[in-house]
Formats: C-alpha cells, sequence, structure tokens
C-alpha cells in the first residue's frame, strides 16, 4: 500500500514537473506561427460564427480610439458568439488588436456611449500593450492540471482499493470512511489545495488587472457611460439570481475574484470621489 501512495505521489510530481519543463521549451515552428497568428487562431477556436462588425463604427468608438492615440485602421471589430455561453457581465472581448462583440446580449439595449464605455476597457488593455490571450491561455494550463491531477489520483485510488471494493461492493460505507481518513485521502486533498490556490491566485490576478484598465478607461472617456450601464446591470443581475448566489457573487467581487456590477460600481463612485479631491489639491 505505501509502495503504491508513493507510485501515486511520484506520478503527480512528474506530470508537474514535465509540464514546467514543457514550458521552458524552445518555441517550435507550430507555437510560434500560433503566436503570430494567435489573433486570427484564437478568434475561431474560441468563438462561434465570428462575422467583421460592417458599415461604419459607431461616433463614440471612434472617439474612444482617438482618445487613447490609435489607429481606427488597426483595430478590427468583430461580431461572435462566445464559448461557453455568457451573457450578462460579458458585452466584450478582445484578441490582440481585434475587439469582439459578443452576442446574442444585452449589449444592443446599452446606449451608444454606454457601448463605448466597454469599448475603452478593450482599449486600454491594446494601448498598455496587454495581450494574455495570444499566449497559451494560463486557465487552460490550470484546467489541464487540474483534469491530469484528478485523474492520476482517482486512477490511483481504484488501484489501490480495487480489491476491497470488489470484495465489499455490497458493505462500502467502511471501505469509503477508511478511505476518507487514509493518508491516500491527504494526498489527493494536497493536490486539490494546491490546484484551487494556483486557480485562485491567477483569476485574482487577472480581475485585478482588468478593473486596473477599467478605471483607466473612465480617467480617459469619462464615466457616465461605463456607470450608466452598470447601473442596468445591477437591475439585471437582482431581477435573474437568487439571494444566496447574489450575495456570494458580492464577496467574490470583493476579493477581487469576480467582476460585480454593484461591487463595480462602488468601486468606480469611490475612484471618481478620489480623483476629484486629488484635483482640488485637497
Amino acid at each position: 500500500m505505501k509502495r503504491t501512495l508513493l507510485l501515486s505521489a511520484l506520478i503527480i510530481t512528474t506530470v508537474s514537473i514535465i509540464a514546467d519543463e514543457k514550458d521552458q521549451k524552445p518555441v517550435d515552428a507550430t507555437e510560434k506561427y500560433r503566436t503570430m497568428k494567435a489573433h486570427e487562431v484564437i478568434l475561431h477556436d474560441e468563438y462561434d460564427e465570428v462575422m467583421p462588425l460592417e458599415g461604419e463604427l459607431p461616433q463614440a468608438y471612434k472617439d474612444a480610439i482617438k482618445k487613447y492615440g490609435l489607429d481606427e485602421k488597426e483595430i478590427h471589430f468583430y461580431t461572435a458568439i462566445s464559448k461557453p455561453w455568457r451573457r450578462i457581465n460579458v458585452f466584450v472581448q478582445k484578441v490582440g488588436k481585434n475587439i469582439v462583440i459578443l452576442r446574442p446580449n444585452f449589449f444592443i439595449y446599452l446606449t451608444e456611449k454606454e457601448q463605448a464605455s466597454y469599448i475603452a476597457i478593450r482599449l486600454a488593455e491594446i494601448a498598455d500593450n496587454y495581450y494574455p490571450e495570444l499566449e497559451w491561455p494560463k486557465d487552460k494550463k490550470l484546467n489541464m492540471l487540474k483534469k491530469v491531477s484528478i485523474g492520476i489520483s482517482g486512477l490511483a485510488l481504484l488501484a489501490l482499493y480495487r480489491n476491497q471494493l470488489m470484495e465489499h461492493a455490497q458493505w462500502a460505507w467502511p471501505l469509503v470512511k477508511d478511505v476518507i481518513f487514509s493518508k491516500a485521502a491527504a494526498i489527493i486533498g494536497g493536490c486539490a489545495a494546491i490546484n484551487g490556490i494556483a486557480y485562485g491566485m491567477n483569476e485574482r490576478n487577472r480581475i485585478q488587472t482588468y478593473l486596473k484598465h477599467e478605471l483607466d478607461s473612465v480617467d480617459k472617456i469619462g464615466a457616465e457611460g461605463l456607470i450608466s450601464a452598470r447601473e442596468k446591470q445591477v437591475g439585471w443581475g437582482k431581477r435573474n439570481a437568487s439571494w444566496l448566489n447574489y450575495q456570494w457573487n458580492k464577496l467574490l467581487a470583493h476579493l477581487d475574484l469576480a467582476v460585480m456590477p454593484e461591487v463595480d460600481l462602488a468601486r468606480i463612485k469611490a475612484h471618481l470621489k478620489t480623483s476629484r479631491i486629488a484635483d482640488s489639491g485637497c
């Protein structure tokens, strides 16, 4: 039994080491091509029904692009359906210098000025040369780590207790209880904890970066459009979520583990108040 446990731990450790070494290997031709053409690849890999936005850009979009000192010809707009399908809090995404307006969503219910406020957040990322989506997405690596580690741990458990499971299939609870409090459970729990911590840190960093660019857009084009849109989202959220789920999302937002309209609205107003105090010299 001890040998099996040690083997399971060794396999999990080896998988992690191999994943780290893979990241450090020289980039091959395929990965280099993906990096160069990632904006095109991701558009068609990650979205359905990708189509260029036809017609003249709304003037509010053009004004936002101009305020960031970007070239209108370099910013390409598309409409697409996201995978997985999200509606409430995600209206617009970015792939390189391509801005993707997601559908179906509530974006059409926003005024042109409110729409431009979301476009401006993506423009802030572009102006800051922030293109994490052009790399191998970190969240996909985390998902792969989670699947591999859980799969290996599950197989190790089955191998470890296969005889007992076969012999005591009708009286499984004593065996289950022994497994829960065993060293094997401790290994699996530790593996799960590592995955959870890694995911939480990655998600928090991503959200904080988004919020930084959001406040930058407020300073650049003003907050009126974003505040108005967030107020609409607060109403939508309260009508379409249970009280418990709403409070949970609110807690995550306070911890910078999610973007929640009500919390974000308070953050934007606090930022404006601080900016006004700073401008007045008080």
